[in-house]
C-alpha cells in the first residue's frame, strides 16, 4: 500500500479530527471570506427577504365577512379591488359562515352572467384562502344562489393585465332586491391580519429599511470578518509550513500536538497508528498473549487471509491484521460469527493489549 492510500486511511477514520478536512474546511473559509463574495451574498439573501417581506395577506373587501353588499355600498367590491395593488405572492381572505355562503373562483363570461355551474375553483370552509401566483384577471362570486346578481362578488387585476378596475354591465336583477343591510358574522372563522393602505407606502417604507438594515450589516460583518480572514490564512500557512518540515509520514502526530487530538493506540514496535480509543468496544476479550481489546474500527493495518479458527466463544471466520509499516502481527478481523449471539463481533477488530502502546494521554 502506498504513501497516499495509507494516508487517506487515517483521515477516513479520523472523523472528529480530520487533519485534512480542517485544512479544505479553511482554504474555503478563506474563499468565502473574501470580501466582494461575502457581500454579494449578504445581499441576495436581503432582496430574498425583501421578497417575502413585500407579500402581504389581504381580507376581501375589509369586511368582517364575505357577503352581500348593502344598499349604500353596493359596488364595495368592485372599489375595493380598484384600491388594492394586488402583486404575485399576495393572497385573498374570504371570511364567511360555511354553512351560510362560500367562495367560487370563475371565468370572465360566467362572472358576467352570473353562472355558478362548473367554477374554477370552490371553497366552502368558512376561511378560505387564495393565493396569488401569476399574473392575470381572476373572478370570484358568492356559491350561493342570488348572491352574485347582488353584487357579492370580486373581480382583481394582478400584473396591470385586464385594467384596473370593473367596466362590465352588472347581472340583471332588480335594485329592491338588495338587501338593507349586509350580514355581518362574529370574527370567529381565523386570526385577520391588518390589511395594508391603499397607496404602495408601506412597500417603500419596507424596501428602504431592509436596504438600511442590510448595508449595516454588511458594514459590521465585514468589521468583523477581516481580522478572522487573516487569521485563517496564518493558520493555514503555519500548518503548511510544519507539514513541508515534518514530513508526510508525521502529518497527523503533528496534527494530534497541535489541535488537541484524539487519544490514540499505536504499534508498539513502530509507533504507527492502529486505532482510536473512541473505537474501543470492550476491554474485556482474551488474545494470543493475553489480555485483548475489541474495535469498531482499526487503521494502517493489512488484513491476512480469511480462516476458521476456534475461539473460547466458539467457531468463528477471523483474518489476522498486521501493522502496514512492520507487518507486525497485532491481532485479528473478525469475518464471520456462528452463533448468534457472537455475531455482534463481525466486521470488528482484536488487538491485543501487548502489541498496542497509548499515544496522546
Amino acid at each position: 500500500m502506498g504513501q497516499r492510500s495509507e494516508i487517506y486511511i487515517v483521515f477516513s477514520n479520523f472523523p472528529n479530527l480530520a487533519l485534512h478536512g480542517i485544512e479544505f474546511n479553511l482554504s474555503e473559509m478563506a474563499n468565502l471570506l473574501s470580501h466582494n463574495k461575502f457581500l454579494v451574498s449578504l445581499l441576495l439573501t436581503l432582496v430574498q427577504i425583501q421578497t417575502m417581506v413585500l407579500s402581504y395577506q389581504y381580507k376581501v373587501g375589509d369586511l368582517d365577512s364575505w357577503g352581500i353588499p348593502t344598499s349604500a355600498n353596493p359596488q364595495i367590491y368592485t372599489k375595493w379591488s380598484k384600491d388594492h395593488n394586488l402583486t404575485i405572492g399576495d393572497s385573498l381572505l374570504f371570511l364567511y359562515p360555511p354553512s351560510q355562503d362560500s367562495v367560487i373562483q370563475v371565468t370572465e363570461e360566467s362572472y358576467k352572467k352570473c353562472n355558478l355551474k362548473n367554477p374554477i375553483l370552490y371553497m366552502n370552509n368558512g376561511n378560505s384562502l387564495f393565493n396569488i401566483t401569476s399574473n392575470g384577471v381572476f373572478y370570484f362570486t358568492s356559491g350561493e344562489a342570488g348572491h352574485c346578481q347582488k353584487n357579492q362578488k370580486l373581480r382583481i387585476s394582478v400584473g396591470g393585465v385586464g385594467g384596473g378596475g370593473e367596466n362590465m354591465d352588472e347581472a340583471p336583477g332588480p335594485s329592491s332586491s338588495l338587501p338593507a343591510y349586509a350580514p355581518s358574522y362574529p370574527t370567529v372563522f381565523g386570526n385577520i391580519p391588518v390589511a395594508p393602505s391603499s397607496s404602495d407606502s408601506p412597500h417603500l417604507t419596507s424596501i428602504s429599511h431592509v436596504l438600511i438594515t442590510g448595508f449595516v450589516i454588511c458594514a459590521l460583518f465585514s468589521a468583523l470578518i477581516e481580522p478572522l480572514e487573516d487569521n485563517l490564512h496564518k493558520e493555514k500557512k503555519n500548518l503548511e509550513e510544519g507539514w513541508s518540515k515534518v514530513g508526510l509520514k508525521y502529518k497527523l502526530a503533528f496534527d494530534m500536538e497541535d489541535w488537541i487530538g484524539p487519544r490514540l493506540y499505536s504499534c508498539c514496535n513502530c509507533r504507527n497508528h492502529v486505532a482510536l480509543h473512541d473505537d474501543v468496544i470492550s476491554k474485556a476479550f482474551q488474545g494470543r498473549s493475553g489480555r485483548a481489546f475489541l474495535f469498531s474500527h482499526a487503521m494502517n493495518i493489512t488484513v491476512g487471509p480469511k480462516e476458521d479458527r476456534q475461539l473460547m466463544t466458539g467457531l468463528h471466520t477471523v483474518a489476522d491484521v498486521f501493522c502496514s509499516d512492520c507487518h507486525e502481527v497485532l491481532g485479528w478481523k473478525y469475518e464471520r460469527a456462528y452463533e448468534e449471539t457472537q455475531k455482534y463481533k463481525e466486521g470488528k477488530f482484536i488487538l491485543e493489549k501487548s502489541k498496542i502502546v497509548r499515544e496522546n494521554w
